[in-house]
Parts: C-alpha cells; structure tokens; sequence
C-alpha cells in the first residue's frame, strides 16, 4: 500500500509542475515568459488572469446556480471517519469502514432506492455529492492517512485533480480508497471509488457530466464466539475465536452517470456579483433556459457463504446446507426536462419560475422463492411527474426563498 501511495504522490507532483508552467510552450523563442511580463508596459495587453477557484452546484438539476465558500471544512477533513459527517452517535464494528447506522433515529438515512447502500452511504461518493468547477490554474489536493499495527492497519488514501482545459471547460477526477483489517478475524473491510467529472459553460450552452462507480467489500465475522475471551483474557484478537468462521462476504457495486444540458434564450444581461470578500463574479444571465437532465445508476449486491453455519441465525437453513451465494440488482434511470425563467437582474423581488416533466423507472431483479432452479423474478417501476417551483435566490434581496413539488401524473 505504501508502495502505491509514493508513486501516486510522484506522478502528482510531476503532473501538478507541468500544469502550472508554461515555460517551452508557444514560445518559441524558449524565452521564459515572466520575463516579459515584467518588460512589458500599460500599452500591451494583459496576458495573465489572476488565480480564483470558484465552486458552485446546480439546483434541482440546472434551475439555478449556489455558489460554495473555498473552506477544508467543505471537504471534511477533520473527520477521521466518515460515518461522522452527518451523525455524533454510531453504531459500527470499529474498524473503517465497516457497516454502521446512527444511534439518534431522526438522523438516519431516508432511505436509498438500494436498501443495502443504506449502511455505507457515507463511503461513496455521487452525483448529489460532486460540485462544479472553474479554476484558472490546476488544483491537486492528496489526502493520505494510516494508523494500526501489523494486522491491524488502517489505510485511507484520497486524491483530487481539477483543472480548467479552457477558461469555459473544467475537467476532474477523484480517487478514493478505504481499506481495514480489523482487529479480529473476518473483519476486513474495503470501499473505493473512482469518479471523472466535467463542466462547459460558453455563450448559451451549459452542460455537465458526472461518471463513476462505488465499491464496497465487507467481510462479516458474526461477533465473538466467547466473551469471556476479551473480557477476562488478554488474547491477542486474531486468535480470539468468531461465530462465523469461513469469510462470508458481501460486495456491492454502485455505478453513476449524469448529464445535464441547459440552453438559455433571449437577449443576455450581465450581472456582478460578491461571492466573498476577496472574489468577485461576473456572470451573463438571461431571461429564459431550457433544462435537460439524464441519471443512470445500476447497483448490484451479493452474498457468499463457503459453508452454513445452522446455529447463527435459527437452527434450521431453508435454502442450503452447503454454501450460499445471491444477489440483488437494482437499475434506475431518470429523464427530467423543465423550462425555467429565471429571477429579473434589474427588479431583484421577482421571483424566478419553473414547470417540466420527470420521468423515472426503477428495475429489481432478486430472490422470490425457495425453489434451487427458477427462484429470481423482476420487478419493475416506472412514474411520470409533473414538477414546478419558484425560487428567489439573489444574494442582494433581504428575503430568499425557493419553493418546489412534484404531481405524480401515472
């Protein structure tokens, strides 16, 4: 592992240096660059832009824009386990990142289209997740923490790399891996992600995509066979003896894409806005946009148990005697297209409006009976909705609001 992390950090470094040089580039001279920005007077033009890194996310899939504060606290990083984002309480197996759920009830999760994503939620990283970029120089952020001893060891690598291809196109990646052995036996677990992500924002066109896929392998152990052995012993944990025994293990996969299209209509206004205390925004709005939106997410979950164990759960195994293996598939696609028109730049107490129409279907393929050759079945879901809001979100307007529902039509 720490062999991956140095050659991470070495590629990063070589990759970061040359981003932000632009020695030997359309230069043919081979001159250095700053040297003539220091020779040059108030009469040529200015070839430099000053460094900003702004973050933003579209709301309710491209009604409007919310800008984000650059701050560390954005990223979590004084969380040491993410089950802690979102709970102060939580019940877990202790090593990261094993399953958890929230002690204080009114804090855990709604509820994912996937049941099992429930208990790992915080581990993944998706599309509601990600922000939009533009950053006038390359951004690389590498996060690296280990604790435990032999056996024992916690691994947590996290990397980002955010760069703007042209000032209108922003590209990134984000790479993100968790892994544990545990203090006692068939206790590992590991969780890693991969994600790409694009904006394009030029003239009356603004689109962005999101790709990626969660991973999650969770060895189970069924909790200690003997309490007395941790309680009244000093056992090394490895030793200490488990009620499951032969790794059963469970995987599951969650596969992301998103796109979303927006074109805007009528004459353009620019408008300038304060984002902080040293950021200034200028943005061109206009008075109407059209919104396309596209989400695909596939989740598979499985199970395998070498051998059963008959006493764990009740003394008699309904399915097999021998070995278990199932699995659980889920698929769920979006449509959602609305036409919005936006807050007026000059009368800041109009309200912006919106009305469109979302499509969803969702597929599960899964275990129905005991029968050892056609026991799997499909269901499947699909709903059409009708959706409008209003929103008021200028930051110079003394009162905000944004107000939104759907009708299910079919």
């Amino acid at each position: 592992m720490k062999n991956i992390f140095y050659t991470i950090i070495c590629c990063l470094i070589s990759l970061t240096s040359l981003a932000q040089s632009d020695f030997g580039y359309e230069n043919p001279d081979g001159r250095d660059p700053r040297e003539e920005g220091m020779q040059r007077d108030s009469t040529k033009e200015q070839r430099y832009v000053p460094h900003h890194r702004l973050t933003c996310k579209w709301v309710h899939d491209g009604v409007y824009k919310e800008f984000y504060q650059i701050d560390t606290l954005q990223d979590g990083l004084q969380n040491t386990n993410l089950i802690f984002k979102h709970s102060v309480s939580n019940t877990y197996l202790g090593n990261f990142p094993a399953p958890y759920v929230s002690d204080i009830y009114i804090l855990r999760p709604r509820g994912e289209d996937f049941l099992p994503q429930d208990r790992l939620r915080d581990y993944f990283f998706k599309p509601e997740d990600a922000l939009d970029y533009n950053t006038t120089t390359p951004f690389t952020q590498l996060s690296y923490f280990n604790g435990g001893g032999r056996g024992k060891t916690e691994d947590w690598l996290d990397v980002w790399h955010i760069q703007n291809i042209r000032p209108y196109w922003n590209a990134g990646f984000r790479y993100n891996l968790i892994s544990s052995d545990g203090a006692y036996s068939y206790q590992k677990s590991k969780t890693y992600n991969f994600s790409f992500f694009s904006s394009y924002e030029k003239d009356r066109m603004a689109v962005s995509m999101f790709i990626n896929q969660n991973m999650a392998h969770i060895t189970e152990n069924g909790g200690i066979e003997n309490l007395a052995d941790i309680r009244d012993t000093s056992l090394d944990p490895k030793v200490v003896g488990t009620r499951l025994a032969m790794e059963p293990k469970n995987n599951l996969m969650n596969f992301n894409f998103k796109a979303l299209a927006q074109y805007n209509i009528g004459n353009p206004k620019e408008i300038i806005t304060q984002k902080d205390s040293a950021t200034i925004d200028t943005t061109i709005t206009y008075p109407m946009k059209f919104a396309l939106a596209l989400k695909a997410e596939d989740n598979r979950y499985s199970f395998k148990e070498e051998s059963v164990e008959e006493g764990f759960f009740s003394d008699t195994t309904y399915i097999s005697k021998q070995g278990n293996s199932d699995m659980i598939k889920n698929r769920k696609y979006e449509i959602d297209a609305k036409f919005i028109l936006n807050e007026h730049p000059k009368y800041k107490y109009l309200p912006g409006v919106y009305a469109g129409l979302k499509f969803k279907y969702l597929s599960y393929d899964q275990r129905v009976s005991l029968d050892t050759i056609n026991n799997r079945g499909t269901s499947k879901y699909t709903g059409t909705y009708l959706t409008a809001g209003t929103f008021n979100m200028d930051s110079t307007t003394m009162f905000n609001f944004d107000i939104w529902g759907s009708f299910c039509l079919a």
